[in-house]
């Protein structure tokens, strides 16, 4: 008998879907040399060489605020409840509760952990324990061997949550920054997914079978240098130094091989073939280069393949959950399927990701 991480329930939620020059029209692309590009062309680039073809946008532009219904840990409660009602949840039955964003409502306290599990009524359950985990692009990835760890020491049914409302984030009402960061506006998007994990006593293979992490600590992706002992809030402070920064050539050059070789590693250690894998589920930080990087080199036809962040952008921690919730729900894979999450960004390190095998 073996204990199994099992799928019983998943979820998602996201704001408006907007075409690029949408924002890009509110305020144009300005090239380090001072020159404006035209909406047409950055929002061509944008379609064309990240694959990226709308982006889901929380933020209010007009009003300049992120309406209640789209901050982080409002996402991550709908997102929660829609998970736990398809695996037929009470509060009072959930164990541990794990959230995930690097984009929380508040900077410290209260952490985010803890207005999710206020807004869901959880913490009854006896022994529950919650945690709260500050990760970017690959923290589903990385903190699946934590969950499964977890799992085996006697939390039985565990909520994992992830999300992120990065367009709060990007100064959108503000002409003079966005000049700087308004392509990555137009690559991330806002939303949450949740996953319910059922620990089952088993024989077959079922669940969280196989997980592989990945650290590494040089040419980071993203930063946001602000809010700590190095850079406490204080007086006089831009606004260039209170947003995220992403390296956009960075992530083009690195993400797409580090993910396949955590993917290939994996597959190796574990004795499993490409062609036992039903659908490959990575982030989607560049839709295109994953096709073009990770999924064409390894000979992964494209319809075994989850590209969804074309729609919706990159929902950074929330892209795994997410297209694991809308492939059990459209009908893309089913129960019995081997899938595969793989997934590379900001974390613990410069990078931090990994890639498990599930059995659904």
């Amino acid at each position: 008998m073996h204990q199994r991480f099992q799928v019983v329930g998943t979820g998602r939620v996201h704001p408006r879907l907007l075409e690029h020059e949408v924002l890009l029209a509110l305020h144009p692309r300005r090239k380090e040399s001072g020159e404006i590009v035209s909406t047409e062309k950055a929002a061509r680039f944008i379609r064309e060489r990240l694959g990226f073809k709308t982006h889901a946008v929380g933020y209010d532009v007009d009003a300049r605020v992120m309406p209640n219904e789209w901050l982080d840990s409002e996402m991550q409660i709908r997102a929660a409840r829609i998970a736990m009602d398809e695996a037929g949840w009470t509060p009072d039955s959930v164990t541990l509760l794990v959230v995930l964003t690097s984009t929380p409502d508040y900077i410290r306290f209260p952490y985010q952990v803890g207005l999710v599990a206020k807004g869901l009524g959880l913490g009854n359950a006896p022994g529950f324990m919650s945690l709260n985990f500050d990760e970017g692009c690959g923290g589903f990835a990385h903190k699946l061997e934590v969950i499964k760890l977890m799992g085996y020491a006697g939390y039985r049914r565990v909520l994992v949550v992830a999300g992120n409302c990065y367009s709060a984030f990007m100064a959108l009402d503000d002409a003079e920054y966005c000049f700087a960061s308004n392509l990555n506006v137009s690559v991330f998007g806002d939303g949450a997914a949740a996953v319910c994990f059922q620990v089952v006593d088993t024989n077959d293979e079922i669940g969280l079978i196989a997980h592989s992490s990945v650290e590494s600590y040089s040419n980071p992706p993203m930063e946001f240098r602000f809010g700590g002992c190095r850079a406490p809030f204080r007086p006089g402070l831009t606004r260039e130094q209170t947003q995220y920064v992403m390296h956009g050539s960075v992530v083009s050059q690195y993400a797409p091989q580090l993910m396949a070789e955590a993917y290939q590693r994996l597959l190796k250690t574990h004795r499993f073939s490409l062609n036992d894998v039903k659908l490959l589920i990575p982030h989607q930080a560049n839709p295109n280069a994953i096709v073009n990087d990770l999924t064409t080199p390894l000979g992964i036809p494209e319809d075994r393949v989850w590209l969804g962040g074309r729609e919706v952008g990159n929902v950074a921690v929330g892209c795994l959950p997410f297209g694991l919730d809308e492939c059990r729900k459209n009908g893309r894979v089913k129960q019995g399927d081997l899938i595969a999450l793989v997934a590379i960004g900001a974390g613990n390190g410069a990078w931090t990701g990994g890639a498990s095998l599930i059995v659904l």
